[in-house]
């Protein structure tokens, strides 16, 4: 399905207002009369994103102008179409060629089917964290993937848990999605706009392990001095206590006697295990006691704890033969050399699935926030399985933290990576993908024609108006118009700047006296400062000319007498007494 046309009546700061996504299509809608238009252009757009992509629109416009809303409307048309159905509609084309409306209470013509599951696949990607829509799940056979921040740090049960523990889960998967990405996907990136910027990415092939050392968690400082004092009466002799797997032994240790000491029926033992006349205990033996004991977990699995610290006691080897040691990290190879995949990654998640939460997981190469938003976006989409024949890519401010440069590339590389990523499925139904998003940058509006291009404002009650002047061309545009044009920026100055050139502007030029300011040296010198600062230069060109204007005329003869003549009234002073004044400086 490709989606042409979407109807509001009422939502959010969106009223009776429809919206074109298609730029081979002209759909109208008159809500007094009723009447629908739907002409197909004589002019079709030929396939400007290639054979995979049917269409790529940008929504642009001021901070609240409806960008974010109109994407969440066209998630309610998926997904709560019978809740809303009085609120709005949307026309859409199935890979066939025919048009549905998704709504006839609202948009209804011959020439349109009934179709009110509004049966397209949907993906939507966010990286802020908001109040959107959180679906993920399938409906009607159709898959809605919400892999927005918002959605995927949500919890998925209804129990309470901690914010570190989502934190670190919703980190864990991250880190999952983007390794599986470039075992899958690894060539991907040498296809990319970005390739020449994908150095680093390109070398990732190993991720770093630490372990959360138990001095940096918050408990209660009572236990936490038990600790320490019952962990240096355990003999580590089974095992090498410098080494990692002795190190994650400790730590492991430490949390178990953590619970140990919170365990009322366990006090007498904390008692005995403190006595410092008693003798060290072994590592197996205080095995044997723990796993006696019914402790409640405030940290992760006693029971598991104690399996892992038993196996690698066993075999301590499961580092040495699957991952290299640097002191007291590991690093796993997750491909080769080669760039072919590994096992090593998933083996050790599989081995310690159950204590993952001890664990620091890390990337070996150092990366941007840029690198890592791409990589974000590379590793959920990825994530998504490609399993869908003609998805409705939705992507809010994808390039919020790029660089201008990356966002300067950001239409190619989404172009470019989603025909990569879901190629084998669009190839069975008319490689159909369509993209949409939204965003604040210029460079996002230059890559497009005019007519895939929705530009958003708002009327002086804050009601989402669309600006349809198609004399506007964005293709290739220079950017410092589109801002004008398509951003509605008043200025291309900082607010900041602007304010400090027009005081400028002020100060050197005649009042409402037909006179010029007396400035001190001090503001002079702050004038000449601003002037010589500017980097504008028809800005700069016309303050200079104010300030020579200002200067010659208060140097000039003519100045001077009036000055002089307007302080001689002030003062009530004779001609006489002037002429005095003035040859001798002598006020007497």
């Amino acid at each position: 399905m490709e989606l042409l046309y979407v109807w509001v009546e009422e939502y959010g700061n969106i009223r009776r207002q429809g919206f074109n996504f298609s730029p081979n299509y002209d759909i109208n809608y008159d809500p007094d009369t009723k009447e629908l238009k739907c002409e197909k252009k004589e002019m079709q757009q030929p396939k400007l994103f290639g054979d995979n992509i049917s269409n790529i629109t940008a929504i642009v416009g001021k901070n609240g102008s409806g960008k974010s809303t109109l994407l969440q409307i066209i998630m309610l048309i998926k997904k709560e179409q019978s809740i809303y159905k009085n609120m709005f509609a949307c026309i859409f084309k199935n890979y066939k060629g025919k048009l549905y409306s998704s709504n006839k209470q609202i948009l209804t013509a011959n020439f349109l089917e009934l179709e009110e599951e509004s049966n397209f696949e949907l993906i939507y990607y966010y990286d802020n964290i908001d109040d959107s829509i959180k679906y993920n799940q399938s409906y009607n056979g159709e898959v809605f993937s919400d892999i927005s921040t918002g959605y995927l740090l949500n919890p998925k049960s209804s129990s309470m848990e901690s914010s570190n523990k989502l934190l670190y889960d919703y980190h864990f998967e991250e880190l999952k999605k983007q390794v599986n990405f470039f075992k899958d996907k690894h060539n991907v990136l040498k296809k990319l706009p970005y390739n020449k910027y994908f150095e680093s990415l390109k070398s990732i092939k190993t991720i770093r392990v630490e372990i959360y050392q138990f001095s940096d968690i918050k408990m209660i400082k009572y236990h936490e001095k038990n600790v320490e004092k019952i962990i240096k009466k355990i003999n580590f002799k089974e095992l090498n206590k410098e080494s990692f797997a002795g190190k994650l032994v400790e730590e492991l240790l430490k949390r178990l006697i953590y619970d140990l000491c919170g365990d009322e029926s366990s006090q007498e033992l904390i008692k005995d295990l403190l006595d410092e006349k008693k003798k060290v205990i072994g590592l197996n033996s205080f095995l044997d006691i723990l796993n006696e004991k019914q402790l409640a977990t405030t940290f992760i699995s006693n029971d598991e704890s104690i399996k892992i610290i038993k196996k690698i006691l066993k075999k301590e080897s499961i580092f040495k033969e699957i991952h290299s040691i640097l002191n007291d990290s590991i690093e796993i190879n997750f491909l080769t050399d080669g760039g072919e995949p590994t096992q090593k990654f998933n083996d050790f998640i599989n081995d310690f699935q159950r204590i993952q939460s001890i664990f620091k997981f890390r990337w070996t190469v150092l990366l941007s926030s840029g690198e890592l938003t791409l990589l974000k976006i590379m590793g959920r989409f990825h994530s998504t399985g490609g399993n869908y024949f003609s998805p409705l890519i939705l992507l809010d401010e994808p390039d919020t933290t790029l660089h201008p440069e990356w966002q300067r590339n950001m239409v190619a590389f989404l172009n470019s990576y989603f025909s990569e990523i879901y190629y084998n499925c669009a190839e069975e139904r008319n490689k159909n993908i369509q993209i949409i998003l939204t965003s604040h940058s210029p460079f996002i509006a230059s890559d497009l024609p005019r007519e895939n291009v929705i530009m958003l404002n708002t009327d002086k009650d804050g009601n989402c108006v669309v600006k349809n002047d198609k004399d506007i061309k964005t293709f290739g545009a220079n950017i410092f118009d589109l801002y004008t044009d398509a951003f509605f920026v008043e200025s291309s100055f900082g607010e900041f700047a602007k304010g400090k050139i027009k005081d400028v502007v002020k100060d050197l030029t005649l009042n409402e006296k037909g006179e010029y300011s007396d400035l001190s040296k001090e503001r002079i010198k702050e004038i000449e400062y601003i002037i010589n600062s500017i980097g504008e230069k028809l800005v700069s060109a016309k303050l200079k000319k104010l300030y020579e204007e200002y200067r010659n005329n208060k140097n000039s003869e003519e100045y001077k007498k009036e000055q002089l003549k307007m302080l001689q009234e002030k003062l009530g002073l004779s001609n006489e007494q002037m002429i005095n004044i003035i040859k001798t400086g002598d006020l007497q």
